[in-house]
């Protein structure tokens, strides 16, 4: 007995040793981050927007709060290590670098855009829909419009902005997931004079009206200035032609809660869906597709070398790609590592506190439990593995419970 006890508690310690330095390690690399916004930096490097993991659940609290260390932009190497980050952001989503060197980030539940100095760190435009005369821009949308009753959190979920040159004027693209709208801005004008309706010179969408977009992501121009939106809710991507407004070209093909896409200089579509990165034709037909170890895939970009860089969301690293699909470089926390550890220690407690606090029993009976031991064990490594290799479908099963609030997306 007392054999068999010492064998249960040795590998007792192990698991729990090995959960430990598993969350210990959690915290110096990374995939303490949850990536969210990408885009090259040069040189290697990567413009990132980003979260620790945790904060992401404490949207799903009564009173959501964030800690502003916690939401930061950061400038990261090709290994993840950081050269300057900066805080105090509400679950920040898109980062661009503008033509004067500023980032334009889009700071999702602050309800706001940003252009931010760099290395300074100093706002030199903001720019808030709350300060919008809504019935200005769409007469349609009178004083009680939703557009113009604000709300403290997550009223409008800003998820993106980008921005074109128009040779006289540069207009900033911006989505508005929450209202299912897309604006474009006159940045050039706005910086002089904030504020002003007559400065949103482009708009797509309508509050509710899912025929035309459905909580949206990751808008974008063309080198024609036309405009490609991921139609999330709707699982689709289309592009929308900047002067008539109609849609030119929709691709819909199991693409889940799709997050990004990227016109390409050689005429093909790059798209980060839910579980998958794929490269499209504009006849649809699909060039690479790379899914392996893809969890919610915010964002995708191509780089000058013909890579792809993934911002693996809910996998909390970033991946490149090569231009065949081949996985070349993960950065970040590997999350195979964790979840077996913790499904299989409660498999591993159960019998050895069953044996500890249990009276002496027959050998007969010693012989039996040591059987459910060994069950105890088969099925807990059993549950590991399953629970792994389906992680990517459970989490991303997480963005349509009902009783998850929207902004977990």
């Amino acid at each position: 007995m007392q054999h068999y006890r010492t064998t249960m508690l040795t590998i007792t310690l192990v698991c729990i040793g090995f959960s430990i330095a598993v969350v210990a390690s959690w915290g110096v690399t990374t995939g303490f981050w949850q990536p969210i916004g990408i885009y090259p930096a040069g040189d290697g490097n990567l413009w990132e927007t980003r979260i620790l993991g945790f904060e992401s659940f404490k949207l799903s609290t009564g009173t959501p709060s964030y800690d502003p260390a916690n939401n930061q932009i950061a400038l990261v190497d090709s290994d993840g290590d950081i050269l300057w980050s900066l805080g105090g952001f509400a679950i920040p989503h898109s980062i661009t670098p503008l033509p004067n060197g500023d980032l334009l980030v889009s700071d999702c539940e602050n309800n706001q855009v940003l252009a931010i100095a760099y290395p300074s760190g100093t706002v030199t435009w903001d720019w808030q829909p709350s300060l919008i005369n809504w019935t200005a821009v769409n007469p349609e949308w009178g004083p009680t419009h939703y557009y113009n009753n604000p709300v403290a959190f997550d009223w409008t979920h800003v998820n993106d902005a980008d921005w074109f040159n128009h040779t006289t004027w540069m207009g900033v693209l911006i989505s508005l997931r929450n209202w299912d709208l897309v604006v474009e801005v006159n940045y050039t004008a706005d910086v002089a004079n904030p504020s002003q309706a007559s400065h949103i010179t482009w708009w797509y969408g309508d509050l509710g009206n899912y025929t035309l977009l459905d909580h949206q992501h990751g808008p974008t121009y063309d080198a024609n200035g036309n405009i490609w939106i991921a139609d999330s809710d709707n699982q689709r991507v289309v592009a929308i032609n900047y002067t008539t407004k109609t849609a030119f070209w929709t691709y819909e093909n199991s693409l889940g809660w799709v997050r990004g896409v990227t016109p390409l200089a050689n005429g093909n579509v790059l798209i980060a869906a839910t579980d998958k990165v794929i490269e499209v034709t504009p006849a649809e037909q699909v060039v690479w597709s790379y899914s392996l170890g893809v969890v919610n895939a915010y964002a995708a970009v191509r780089l000058p070398n013909g890579n792809t860089v993934i911002s693996n969301n809910f996998g909390s690293s970033i991946l490149t790609v090569s231009p065949t699909g081949t996985l070349i470089k993960s950065v970040g926390y590997p999350a195979v590592l964790w979840v077996p550890a913790i499904v299989v220690l409660p498999a591993l407690l159960l019998p050895f506190a069953r044996v500890v606090w249990s009276p002496k029993e027959t050998r007969r009976f010693r012989e039996r439990l040591t059987r459910r031991f060994v069950l105890y064990e088969v099925c807990g490594l059993c549950i590991a593995v399953v629970v792994t290799v389906a992680l990517p479908w459970i989490l991303c099963a997480t963005e349509w419970l009902p009783f998850l609030p929207n902004s977990w997306r």
